[in-house]
């Protein structure tokens, strides 16, 4: 017979050594060569550097053979941690401009406890800051780094790095319509980034051109922009084909007309071949051009305004008369064509229709004196002299007294030509 010999087995004991987690016992026998389970601890901060036995240091999942052959032993295989180095990076997902610092750290430098993170140093226009975002959580500016999920870190080239990403909040803008004298547009009020649509307003007697930013065309983008905004509507003058040789217009709310190089053209087109009139409509009062005075004209803007501020010596000239300036750019004269003009104007207490004139008033004195014709609160006149003031009602211009001798002799030499026929009757009856 010979004897059975059973191998001793003892037992592994696995220490955190101040790590989490939970491991448990591992039974080995002797003589066999036996792989130490995987490592389950871990610690915040640190990377597990192996097990300790006995001064030496078993790598994880190390084989071990016949370290003790004491039956029932048991062995103590304790952690080692290795602090790590930590680098933080912190990045936008979104074009933004300026830098945040990169951050190094391990959980064994002193002042780990209260280090913040770098503040942001990004910038990214039409949105706030929100703080930082590891994919998970998100870490306000100035967050304590010891609130940093360390778990996050990910190894490139043997650096432990933790990305965090900033986070936006988009701020709300308004954009502002002024239509011009067209179809009022409400305001939009939208996050910046938000899709946004923009209509159209409409214009009698024009055709939308646009809309102006700062006096410059403004395309106005697909998403709310980085800011408020005012924008202005521009219009295209539309020109109707002439109704009865008459192409009709209507001025602007402001009471101009412009007429720019386009629209002149147009106009002298229909003017040439229809011998179309021109009127245009200013509120209450009224432009005619005859087809010659149209195919002098140029581009340029058609005010007329009534004057209340004159200077000492026009007020002087024309007293209680009603005044308008009125222009057209450089149509100061149109090449012997004619405009008729009518403006509003009430008689003043014991005024007849018939001592109403017009008087184009030219350095605080009349250049000439135009007839008027009054009717029902109105008066009319023609000019070819577009750049003047006009005064409306009665001034005198020192030509009375001159009307006055005038009448006078006339009413002599009738009485001289009376006396002569009645002599000359007078002797022909005394020669029969």
């Amino acid at each position: 017979m010979y004897p059975k010999w059973t191998p001793n087995t003892f037992t592994v004991k696995f220490i955190s050594n101040g790590g989490s987690g939970h491991m448990a016992d591992q039974a080995v026998t002797y003589g066999e060569n036996t792989k130490l389970s995987a490592n389950a601890f871990s610690k915040d901060g640190y990377s597990f550097g192996g097990w300790m036995f006995k001064d030496v240091v078993f790598a994880d999942e190390a084989y071990i053979l016949n370290l003790t052959s004491e039956a029932d032993a048991e062995l103590t295989f304790t952690a080692v941690w290795i602090v790590n180095s930590y680098t933080i990076s912190f990045v936008s997902d979104d074009p933004v401009s300026g830098t945040t610092e990169m951050q190094r750290f391990t959980v064994e430098d002193e002042g780990y406890a209260t280090a913040v993170l770098s503040l942001n140093g990004f910038q990214r226009a039409g949105y706030s800051f929100a703080g930082w975002s590891d994919g998970n959580r998100t870490y306000s500016d100035g967050s304590l780094i010891s609130t940093i999920d360390l778990s996050k870190a990910v190894s490139e080239d043997g650096v432990l790095t933790i990305a965090l990403t900033a986070v936006w909040t988009a701020n709300s803008y308004t954009i502002f319509f002024d239509t011009n004298g067209g179809s009022a547009i409400d305001s939009i009020v939208a996050d910046c980034g938000t899709a946004i649509a923009v209509p159209e307003p409409t214009k009698e007697g024009y055709t939308f051109a646009g809309w102006l930013k700062d006096g410059a065309a403004y395309s106005v983008p697909e998403t709310m922009p980085a800011g408020d905004l005012t924008l202005k509507a521009s219009w295209k003058l539309y020109i109707p084909a002439p109704v009865n040789g008459v192409i009709s217009l209507n001025a602007e709310t402001d009471g101009n007309l412009t007429l720019t190089d386009e629209s002149i053209g147009t106009l002298k087109s229909y003017a040439s071949s229809d011998s179309a009139f021109l009127r245009v409509s200013m509120g209450d009062s009224t432009f005619t051009f005859d087809s010659k005075a149209v195919a002098a004209l140029n581009a340029g803007t058609l005010t007329i305004r009534a004057m209340e501020n004159l200077d000492d010596e026009t007020a002087a000239l024309t007293k209680d008369a009603a005044v308008y300036a009125v222009g057209f750019g450089s149509n100061t004269y149109l090449n012997g064509g004619t405009v008729t003009v009518t403006v509003p104007y009430t008689l003043k207490d014991g005024q007849s229709a018939d001592d109403v004139s017009i008087y184009r008033i030219s350095d605080g004195s009349v250049a000439e004196t135009i007839e008027a014709q009054y009717s029902d609160g109105t008066v009319t006149f023609a000019t070819g002299n577009l750049s003047s003031l006009y005064a409306v009602g009665h001034i005198d211009t020192g030509s009375d007294d001159e009307d006055d001798s005038t009448a006078i002799m006339a009413v002599a030499l009738a009485a001289v030509a009376v006396c002569l026929v009645a002599g000359i009757v007078y002797a022909y009856s005394r020669r029969v």
